[in-house]
């Protein structure tokens, strides 16, 4: 009754909207898979935000009180701390909540407006726990030539990123951050440091976890129903099979590493702590082995036209079942840039902080085309030199002329003397204005890594707002 009002209203097909590839179970696994309440609230949410994604528009509250629309349209950088918009799975409404306040106990009050911004009620709710396990040092990158690296965000570390999308989309939550890098320094083992962590934080309501350890989709069957125990026996199977194949025996170099995680990870889960994992960014080919692991949730990625991304891995039913918006445009906004989606501020900043020659003519910072050459040169013949090269022109503050950096190097473009940028410090895509100054062309994020802590936080917000609507 639930799912025919909700698909009626926003014109869905619950069950065909979502495609998980090509490799999917047969709809009778997937049906039984979402026929509990749990399942049906992520299938529920799934469409919502899919719903949500194809929108694109600003939000409207003509029955908000002048006070109420403030906070609302808020755009600042603390706008988020304020507010958030809530899909509640059992009525599939939409819902704002406003914190009102933190009482002696820790409980949040809240006011919560309808989809129109009407006054419902004011309300108490109790935060949950979300565990944030990342990376807080290491900054987020994208390959362009396969090699060649480019930063997405400048100077946002891969850790801060995630919180911040768990924390727009549930700022009532109390937060913990992890970090692997930290703990590794005891021992300088990634591993080992994720094993502790997951160990230290058992009985928290949530974890998020932005990791894969991937596998190729055809051993699926191999270590479906194994324990982490026996991934060791399995890879070696496999090894013996393809006869020693150096491929396939680097695939599985560190199954016993990733048999100690997913054992770990299994016992948080038996904790009775909500585990929440990313699918995995190298396409459906592959799947995430951690995923197998019992009272673990898949989470992968959807794109700006509401479908699920290409890169997208873990596509089975039975290991990603939650589907929230993982590619996003990084956009200016009055103090900085926005990445999250709406229009407030993620990151407080100078533009030219990041985008450093903004404003400038290209004839101030070309270098000649002898310098191209030899840099074409050390590109196709000595790597080592040629990033060498790089990291000094860099450091130099010079750049040579071009439309868009990221077309850099791509293969049809390594002869091109005018589609070479070079920055301080990074490569930051830059395009040219009428007047030949340069400006920033904004890139796109992308990754399970962001669209995981958002569904982490939504669950942990539907479970604070249990009981209330």
């Amino acid at each position: 009754m639930f799912i025919n009002a909700f698909t009626t209203k926003y014109n869905f097909s619950p069950i065909n909207t979502i495609s998980f590839g090509q490799k999917e179970p047969a709809k009778p696994n997937r049906k039984r898979y979402f026929s509990n309440a749990e399942g049906k609230y992520a299938l529920r949410t799934n469409i919502y935000v899919m719903h949500n994604i194809k929108l694109r528009g600003k939000s409207k509250f003509p029955e908000a009180t002048q006070e109420d629309l403030k906070i609302l349209t808020d755009k600042s950088f603390d706008a988020p701390s304020k507010r958030v918009k809530w899909f509640n799975p059992k009525d599939c409404q939409v819902y704002y909540l406003i914190k009102q306040g933190v009482d002696k106990n820790g409980n949040i009050q809240i006011r919560i407006l309808n989809e129109k911004g009407k006054f419902i009620k004011n309300a108490t709710i109790r935060p949950k726990t979300i565990v944030i396990i990342d990376k807080f040092e290491d900054y987020p990158r994208m390959f362009t030539d396969g090699e060649f690296t480019l930063h997405q965000v400048p100077y946002i570390p891969h850790g801060e990123m995630v919180a911040r999308y768990a924390f727009v989309n549930n700022p009532f939550a109390n937060y913990v951050f992890a970090d692997i890098t930290e703990e590794a320094k005891k021992d300088n083992n990634l591993s080992h440091a994720t094993i502790r962590l997951t160990q230290k934080y058992q009985g928290a309501d949530e974890v998020n976890f932005s990791w894969a350890c991937l596998v190729p989709i055809e051993f699926y069957d191999d270590f479906k129903n194994k324990k982490p125990g026996e991934y060791a026996g399995v890879a070696k199977n496999i090894i013996r099979e393809f006869g020693g194949e150096e491929e396939i025996k680097n695939i599985f170099a560190d199954i016993e590493e990733t048999a100690k995680i997913s054992q770990s990870i299994a016992e948080l889960a038996k904790s009775g702590t909500k585990v929440f994992v990313s699918s995995g960014n190298h396409g459906e080919d592959n799947f995430n082995l951690i995923l197998l692991t019992k009272n673990v949730e898949g989470v992968g990625s959807l794109n700006n036209d509401g479908k699920v991304s290409d890169f997208v891995s873990s596509r089975k039913a039975s290991l990603t079942r939650h589907f929230e918006q993982g590619e996003y445009k990084i956009k200016p906004t009055k103090d900085g840039v926005n990445y999250t989606s709406g229009e407030h501020t993620d990151y407080i900043c100078n533009l030219s902080r990041i985008y450093r020659l903004s404003g400038k003519k290209l004839k101030d910072y070309e270098i000649t085309q002898e310098e191209f050459k030899k840099i074409m040169f050390l590109k196709k013949n000595n790597r080592e030199e040629f990033y060498k090269l790089l990291s000094k022109w860099a450091e130099q503050n010079r750049v040579a002329s071009g439309k868009m950096a990221c077309k850099l190097f791509g293969d049809n473009k390594t002869r091109d003397y005018d589609n070479l940028y070079l920055t301080l410090g990074e490569w930051v895509p830059y395009e040219l204005d009428q007047q030949g100054i340069l400006k920033p062309h904004y890139l796109s994020i992308q990754g399970t890594s962001f669209s995981t802590p958002i569904r982490a936080a939504r669950h942990a917000l539907n479970l604070s707002m249990d009981g209330i609507i």
